[in-house]
């Protein structure tokens, strides 16, 4: 009995490789096509890792053991599959710090709450903020409304996993094209400009029309790199 159930294991995993452009098959994406031999398989073994590696290498192999990222692969395949999650791997960790180095309410846009009737818009020059602002409402000037459709309302950026800063990365750029924004724009470097331009790009946007500075500290100011 259990060895049939590893042969139908190793059946559906060649089976999910046998499409063209197949993804590597995340063990926690297994269920989503196979619900009834994965009950069965956790029924037997425990749970569908253990069964993979019942399964014996010389037929099954898990070629990223990461928690909850774990990829299961047919033995002939597993070299060429570990490959690609490398690369899906180092794609994501790129992404991952792209988004990181924005500025933080740059982030907190495209991942805050919203409640009902209610629409998130970012300022998209410095200094960057975000405001929630009611739908209909005039969206103020040098702010652009982020949809929910790029946005992920409610992810905890303290808790984000790598996929979910990829995704943010990937939801900032598809927004960027639509408003016909370059994304380089939120990304400043801090020493590009003069002083004054960079104590500008730090202040709250609330107060920057508030901001009055003497002609002649100005002065030092636009002097220094």
């Amino acid at each position: 009995m259990t060895e049939a159930l590893l042969k139908q294991l190793v059946e559906a995993v060649e089976a999910h490789y046998a499409a063209d452009g197949a993804p590597p098959l995340l063990a926690s994406r297994f269920g989503h096509h196979n619900k009834g031999l994965l009950n069965d398989l956790k029924g037997a073994y425990g749970g569908l890792l253990a069964a993979v590696k019942a399964a014996g290498e010389e037929r099954l192999r898990i070629v990223d053991e990461r928690h909850g990222r774990e990829v299961i692969a047919p033995a002939n395949r597993a070299a060429d599959v570990g490959v690609e999650v490398q690369q899906q791997s180092a794609t994501a960790e790129a992404a991952a710090s792209s988004f990181d180095s924005l500025p933080k309410s740059v982030q907190i846009a495209f991942c805050v709450r919203t409640e009902a009737g209610e629409q998130v818009t970012l300022r998209v020059t410095p200094p960057f903020d975000y405001k929630r602002v009611k739908a209909g409402d005039l969206v103020r000037p040098g702010f652009r409304p982020v949809q929910d459709e790029f946005r992920k309302p409610g992810l905890a950026l303290g808790s984000a996993t790598l996929q979910d800063k990829q995704t943010l990365w990937q939801n900032l750029l598809a927004w960027a094209r639509q408003e016909q924004l370059d994304p380089a724009t939120f990304r400043p470097n801090r020493r590009d400009g003069n002083a004054l331009a960079r104590f500008l790009a730090v202040q709250p946007s609330d107060i920057i029309d508030r901001i009055v500075i003497p002609a002649d500290i100005a002065e030092i100011l636009l002097r220094r790199s």
